[in-house]
């Protein structure tokens, strides 16, 4: 198990694909609409789209589907999708979002 940790997710994805082969559900939905646009992780060309079948195509990779798990390190709740994730620490253990409700 890779033991890098990101700030974005944008960045884990950059490393998941160029160190990996490993393919987020979202990257798989901006190739599947041709919005797949950005740096290529392994050699650094920028593209406009089609940057996954660059990838594979060019550097040879084997690209799969990425499982990812995202775990509160509050409670005990994993998540599929880092969205939710965020939304979850925000809203149960924020004190800024407790802090806004009390307020209603």
């Amino acid at each position: 198990k890779c033991q890098y940790r990101f700030f974005t997710d944008q960045g884990l994805e950059r490393h998941l694909l160029g160190s990996h082969g490993l393919v987020t559900a979202s990257m798989q939905d901006a190739a599947n609409k041709g919005q797949d646009s950005g740096r290529c992780p392994v050699c650094g060309k920028t593209y406009q789209w089609k940057l996954l079948n660059h990838v594979a195509k060019d550097h040879g990779k084997t690209l799969k589907p990425a499982h990812l798990s995202y775990k509160c390190t509050v409670c005990t709740a994993t998540f599929g999708q880092y969205k939710l994730f965020e939304n979850h620490v925000y809203t149960a253990h924020s004190g800024v979002a407790k802090k806004a409700d009390k307020n209603k």
